[in-house]
């Protein structure tokens, strides 16, 4: 396939890996009109799916799954909006080895060709390389297929439709003022050879020339300076999935370092396990000898008591006999102290 307008049937087999972003949500209609189109120019090993989680049921029962299935979520498993989903490090990761050849949504163009889906052709641009974009226009027949260089040159399509307008009317405009100046005639002059100055001074690039009314007047091919920036669109590519493996490098890097990390928490939380059952055994043994002193002072102290008591118990027997000893000494000593007492005094 090539550049240009073709339809379904002469489009033939698509030698290459398919990318379909599914962008037609929610109505599944447009996305079986589109898989049941591709089936008949693919095999389903080509096909790569890109989709909201909500189409992932819809696409395993097609049998599309595992690695040629990828849905739109952000790292905490959160719905991610598609085209913003498109430029992301997980897309871009999961596109670059699958070289894809052509790139088509499942939301389908106008047949006319007179819409710029811009923001999903802009992320097909960056995503293409070598490969086309496929504008369907189901149930209509036709595809227009754009290369690099064709997305680049429809992503102003807006603005140059603008700027076409203006000059058109600027052409009408003065081509009314000039008729209205002269002496205006029923009809056309033979040729449009007056006009020819006007039309080349506001639109040179129709490369309109006297004799020409007899042909269509297309534009002249735009195609050298877009074409001039689609190495630099696949140098931005190249740098973008550059970018990305240096990513992937740095979270692996991240991720042994972090099981280093993890191992070293462990090792830590299992020290800190062991240092604790070593305070709780030398904290039961701290009570056990506290118990077993509390319990010799208990005992040294019933025994000085005990032994108190004791020698208080003696101390009073000793002050009994000593005091009983006194008053037998006194009975004993009373006579002759009497007698002492009244002899007289020489």
């Amino acid at each position: 396939m090539t550049v240009g307008l073709t339809t379904w049937d002469e489009a033939g087999t698509l030698a290459g890996n398919v990318l379909v972003a599914i962008n037609s949500e929610p109505e599944a209609a447009p996305v079986d009109l589109l898989f049941e189109a591709l089936a008949r120019c693919t095999k389903q090993s080509q096909l790569h799916v890109i989709a909201s989680r909500g189409w992932q049921e819809w696409a395993n029962a097609r049998g599309i799954h595992g690695d040629h299935l990828l849905l739109a979520l952000d790292d905490d498993g959160r719905d991610v909006e598609l085209n913003h989903f498109l430029e992301s490090h997980a897309a871009l990761s999961w596109l670059a080895p699958k070289d894809i050849a052509f790139f088509v949504g499942s939301e389908p163009h106008s047949v006319y060709n007179d819409e710029v889906k811009d923001v999903l052709e802009q992320r097909a641009a960056v995503l293409l390389g070598d490969g086309l974009f496929l504008a369907h226009t189901l149930p209509s027949r036709y595809i227009f297929a754009f290369d690099v260089a064709a997305l680049i040159e429809r992503i102003p399509r807006e603005a140059k439709v603008a700027r076409y307008e203006q000059a058109v009317r600027g052409v009408i405009d003065e081509l009314h003022r000039q008729w209205k100046a002269g002496a205006p005639g029923d009809a056309d002059a033979p040729d449009f050879t007056a006009a020819v100055p006007v039309i080349t001074a506001r639109l040179p690039q129709l490369g309109v020339a006297a004799g020409d009314e007899d042909r269509a007047i297309l534009p002249a091919a735009t195609a050298a300076l877009t074409r001039g920036l689609t190495p630099f669109v696949g140098h931005f590519r190249d740098v973008l999935l550059d970018r990305d493996r240096q990513l992937d490098a740095m979270r692996a890097l991240l991720a042994s370092t972090q099981a280093e990390v993890d191992k070293r928490d462990a090792l830590l939380v299992e020290l800190e396990a062991a240092r604790r059952r070593d305070v709780e055994v030398r904290d039961r043994e701290i009570v056990r000898v506290m118990d077993v002193r509390n319990e010799d002072v208990k005992i040294r102290d019933n025994e000085i008591v005990r032994i108190s008591e004791e020698r208080s118990r003696a101390v009073a027997d000793r002050d009994g006999i000593i005091a009983g000893l006194r008053a037998e000494l006194d009975r004993l000593s009373s006579g002759w102290r009497r007698l002492v007492n009244g002899r007289p005094r020489v």
